[in-house]
């Protein structure tokens, strides 16, 4: 490799282990599971596409680097989402909360908004 692809694979890689290391870390500080939810969002959508451009620089144009960029791409964009869900669900989370985090309606948690939080049950 010269050293143009060398740091096209270094800084990608290094500034993904650091979004890594710093999301690891607030994990072990903040005691809230709700927040704790949202520091796995850098992770899947900061860190992990990074990897991904620094393993599918490393690799060179190819069938192996597009599916590299084909699975990380997935990742970046259905990473968020996936969070947010888990957030939703998390038990405890007032109904209020949870439909703000969903983008609908408040209602209870685990129905998708669209069920009133009396009327869970009945």
């Amino acid at each position: 490799m010269n050293g143009l692809r060398d740091a096209a694979v270094v800084l990608p890689a290094a500034a993904a282990v650091v979004v890594t290391v710093l999301s690891c870390t607030g994990l072990l500080v903040i005691g809230d599971p709700l927040a704790r939810v949202h520091l796995i969002t850098p992770l899947t959508s900061l860190a992990g596409p990074l990897f991904g451009i620094a393993l599918a620089v490393s690799l060179g144009p190819g069938p192996a680097a597009a599916t590299v960029v084909l699975i990380f791409g997935v990742l970046a964009l259905t990473g968020p989402a996936v969070t947010s869900e888990l957030a939703r669900l998390q038990p405890g989370v007032p109904a209020e909360l949870a439909a703000e985090l969903a983008g609908g309606s408040a209602g209870a948690v685990g129905t998708g908004g669209d069920v009133a939080p009396d009327e869970v049950g009945s």
